[in-house]
């Protein structure tokens, strides 16, 4: 579930993506590890619908909020 404040194009996303590497704690935009998705293939259509929103802000459930759109961007762009 996305939910989507058009007057200042605020985006909460959840567990869409993440915004941090489990790994190193570090900000890393990416999908969940699919054992945390029920439907990958659908969260991947619902990461495209939060680009489409061309969010000024995105709060994912994990890591910092993301305010570079472009990094949103090279992660649809991996899923081709």
């Amino acid at each position: 579930m996305i939910l989507f404040r058009e007057s200042d194009r605020v985006a909460i996303c959840g567990d869409v993506i993440r915004n941090v590497s489990y790994l190193t704690g570090l900000p890393h935009v990416a999908e969940p590890p699919d054992l945390f998705t029920v439907d990958p293939a659908e969260n991947r259509r619902s990461i495209r619908e939060l680009l489409e929103l061309r969010p000024s802000i995105i709060c994912p459930g994990h890591g910092a909020p993301l305010r570079e759109l472009s990094k949103l961007e090279q992660l649809v762009e991996s899923f081709d």
